[in-house]
């Protein structure tokens, strides 16, 4: 009679296409062959990572593997004994076992089996927010949009949504190796900071690549936020019970109360509109963002100051509007104006433009900006401009003039990032007004009206020398000052 034989070798075949590689959750099946033996078969586990208990033509499992051994039957090859179960987590695992064969008409034999597997794991590769309510972010520096994907191992962008909506995010997640496999289901889910949670969702799978795309499991909340950063850890598992961790994603998220009514969305306007958090009305949105024009010393998302006339560049070589600003870093008025206006309106907020003037002749006579020293008067002919006032002939700035007549530039008062701006005589100053309020973002400072403006901010005015025009001082302009009264010559619009 034939002894009861172990016939070949233990191989490991994952139950995907390539054998001893698997997704996590696919079933590992080890196979070995008895010849003809009449008895029952038994395959335990004696060493190793699999961690199987001994079983006898059964199926069972524990808390780590899913398991069976198939029942063997006599057949002209033999029998054939398999144990198979599955294995959660990524790794290379080498399972020993032990197969005996028993009641054959000789001794018992035992064979001692040997195998290996190893389960892929996958790690996020890039991250793109998308959704109704996401909005694009604009790069200060003027090139355009930031664009997809935001999360790159390299690289995270601010990503802006509305309050009390739902957003969604297209994630792209990689083998991390080997690659020799093919995979056909993979379940991902990620764990975002505040709540903000990506449930359990089936990926499409091509190659080494799987693709989520789902929505977060609630809204953001029903406020302007600030989220720095938004971090989502990220899970995968072959059976969507198992999940192992798939690397993490953080990008700054920005929420604004309601839908922006700027196209401006620059970076630096998102960060004054939502950089102070948790409004939940206009007014209160409106105060946290002017909160940060109030300090007198505003600066980019990044940290870097923005000024309101920096020291030696004069008002023909300040930008006017809000990219200009943002890019170069030095502004107008008009362009800090642009800036407050833009802030406000990425949380829905319309205020309008003002424009601050002297009530006589406005744009012909100018007026002086705090502080300034007045001396003794020379001119004597046009009363009440007393005093001589020297600005640069050729464009009527300040800079590059050493000595301004009759009076002396006093330090103050400060602007952005400017302790005494560069310049202090203007025929025009833009401002915001809103809800019967006046806003001056060039100076952090607000005004209830003409008079107010004046008493505060306004040390004198003046107009052309209508006696001496460029004829005492060759390539200076002269004008004729005086020091404010409690005449209101300044007046606003509207």
């Amino acid at each position: 009679m034939t002894n009861c034989v172990y016939a070949g070798t233990f191989t490991g075949s994952g139950s995907r296409a390539s054998p001893s590689v698997a997704c996590p959750g696919d079933l590992i099946t080890f196979s070995a062959w008895v010849v003809d033996s009449g008895g029952t078969v038994t395959i335990m586990n004696t060493d190793g990572d699999c961690n199987v208990t001994t079983t006898t033509n059964s199926v069972s499992a524990t808390p780590q593997w899913t398991w069976s051994v198939n029942g063997c039957s006599d057949s002209s090859r033999g029998q054939v004994c398999s144990v198979a179960f599955e294995l959660p987590n990524p790794g290379t695992y080498t399972c020993n076992f032990t197969a005996t064969v028993a009641n054959c008409p000789d001794n018992p034999i035992q064979m001692n089996l040997s195998a290996s597997a190893t389960v892929v794991g996958w790690v996020v590769s890039n991250v793109s927010f998308t959704g109704s309510s996401e909005f694009n972010v604009l790069q200060d520096n003027g090139s355009g949009p930031y664009s997809a994907p935001h999360w790159t191992p390299t690289n995270s962008s601010p990503v802006l949504y509305v309050a009390n909506t739902t957003g969604a995010v297209t994630a792209v997640f990689a083998v991390a190796a080997p690659t020799n496999f093919a995979c056909s289901q993979l379940y991902v889910r990620g764990d975002g900071s505040g709540g903000l949670n990506i449930p359990a969702t089936t990926c499409t799978v091509a190659g080494v690549t799987a693709t989520l795309t789902a929505n977060f499991a609630a809204p953001f909340a029903n406020q302007v936020g600030f989220l720095n950063p938004l971090t989502i850890n990220w899970k995968c598992s072959g059976d969507g019970i198992n999940f192992y961790d798939a690397g993490s994603s953080t990008n700054p998220v920005y929420v604004t109360l309601t839908n922006p009514a700027t196209a401006n969305l620059f970076r630096t306007v998102v960060h004054l509109a939502c950089s102070n958090p948790g409004a939940t009305t206009s007014n209160t949105a409106v105060a946290n963002t002017w909160a940060l024009f109030a300090g007198r010393n505003v600066t980019t998302w990044g940290g870097t100051n923005l000024i309101y006339y920096q020291a030696g560049i004069s008002w023909a070589n300040n930008v006017t509007n809000v990219a200009g600003l943002l890019s170069t870093g030095n502004g107008q008025c008009n362009a800090w104006r642009e800036l407050l206006e833009s802030a406000w309106l990425a949380n829905g907020v319309n205020s309008e433009m003002a424009t601050v003037s002297t009530v006589v002749n406005p744009g012909s006579r100018i007026f002086l900006v705090k502080n300034w020293v007045f001396g003794t008067p020379t001119l004597t002919n046009d009363p009440p401009f007393n005093y001589l006032f020297l600005l640069n002939a050729s464009n009527g700035s300040m800079v590059g003039v050493g000595n301004y007549g009759d009076l002396q530039n006093g330090s103050g008062a400060p602007g952005q990032n400017s302790a005494t701006p560069a310049e202090k005589a203007f025929g025009y100053h833009f401002i915001q007004k809103l809800n019967n309020t006046y806003y001056d973002p060039s100076y952090g400072t607000n005004y209830t009206g003409a008079a107010d403006f004046q008493t505060t901010a306004v040390a004198g005015y003046g107009e052309i020398n209508p006696d001496n025009p460029n004829t005492n001082f060759p390539g200076m302009m002269e004008l004729g000052v005086t020091q404010v009264t409690n005449t209101v010559v300044i007046k606003i619009v509207p």
